[in-house]
């Protein structure tokens, strides 16, 4: 169904919409992603990028866990509504300056160099933003892997690089100490410590579920992992 601009798609898998002028589009999908389509009509030409909810987490054991939290926070992009607002400023400045340089009698045939180009910055206006969206994604993500990169570097100078393996792997390991499992996780939730003549055992208890039970208890003895528990 089409009112306008807009058009809603109905099909088995739910509904869906999309907004847009030829050569311009996003569509809501029915699987809740977001698709952006930029192309030269009739030309047969044109680009699309799926904007689509997070990948699960690879890790196995205790989900809900903060997973790494001292590792430094992702870089955000521009956001594509930022790149169109400033296609819509642009192409308001051109058409208030096309007016400003008008002819100011109706019978003279001169034509603004100004006005002619309105058509042009229109056209900027739609397709620039998506392509300057994709850089800013693409140079965001570059400053977030090398800034990820330099905090697994700091920690393989630290413990080396089988443990900082297991470390990304994200579960517990017999061995890892505490320093290792905060790192990992943070600090626990709760804590509970048992002193004997040869050892000392504590237990690391992450993300309450109820009274008693808890997403991950971690085993210490002097200090090493020795076992866990998942609920």
């Amino acid at each position: 169904m089409k009112f306008g601009p807009i058009r809603f798609n109905f099909s088995k898998s739910g509904v869906g919409a999309s907004i847009g002028v030829p050569g311009n589009r996003l569509t809501l999908r029915s699987d809740g992603r977001v698709q952006h389509t930029v192309g030269l009509p009739g030309t047969g030409l044109r680009w699309s990028e799926t904007l689509g909810r997070a990948a699960p987490q690879t890790r196995t054991i205790a989900r809900a866990l903060p997973y790494h939290p001292g590792r430094p926070a992702a870089v955000q992009p521009i956001g594509l509504l930022a790149w169109y607002g400033l296609g819509l400023l642009a192409v308001v400045g051109v058409a208030v300056l096309a007016g400003a340089t008008a002819p100011s009698q109706p019978g003279q045939n001169e034509s603004s160099v100004v006005v002619g180009l309105l058509p042009l910055v229109m056209l900027a206006a739609m397709i620039a933003p998506a392509i300057l969206y994709v850089r800013s994604k693409r140079r965001a993500r570059e400053r977030t892997d090398a800034a990820y990169e330099g905090y697994l570097q700091t920690l393989v100078n630290l413990y080396g690089e089988e443990v900082v393996r297991l470390m990304v792997l994200g579960d517990p390991w017999q061995g890892a100490t505490r320093e290792m499992v905060q790192i990992m996780y943070g600090p626990p939730n709760d804590t509970s410590t048992q002193v004997h003549k040869t050892m000392t055992r504590e237990t690391w208890k992450y993300v309450p579920l109820d009274a008693r039970r808890y997403a991950l208890k971690i085993e210490f003895e002097n200090g090493a992992c020795v076992g866990w528990q998942t609920a």
